[in-house]
């Protein structure tokens, strides 16, 4: 009955021992696959992080257009004034002249 009852015991530790290395062998590959998740993420995020700044480079450089664009704006608008205010400079002193193509711009409060 000893002899039968110690077979008894080491069958159980050595389903005890099977059950303890599937379990092992689950969580080290749970671990591998976290591994390459992790790997994954890393070059998502660094991908991310490219690509944002790509986005932020354009930003500011249609910033700088945009700047660019209101500066010949406001180039423009002065030069429209300017000419306006020849155009009506000649016509107070030449009352008789007559101006083709006449220029009509944003003008200042006042004027014609």
């Amino acid at each position: 009955m000893t002899n039968e009852n110690e077979n008894e015991k080491i069958n159980q530790l050595e389903k005890e021992n099977k059950r303890i290395k599937k379990q092992l062998d689950n969580h080290f590959t749970i671990l591998q696959e976290l591994g390459v998740l992790k790997d994954k993420w890393n070059e998502e995020i660094q991908s991310n992080a490219e690509r944002i700044t790509e986005l932020e480079e354009l930003v500011q450089s249609l910033n700088d257009e945009i700047d660019v664009m209101m500066d010949n704006n406001s180039v423009t608008n002065n030069m429209a004034r300017a000419v306006c205010e020849l155009q009506e400079q000649l016509e107070k002193q030449f009352p008789t002249i007559y101006i083709a193509n006449k220029i009509d711009a944003v003008t200042r409060v006042g004027m014609k």
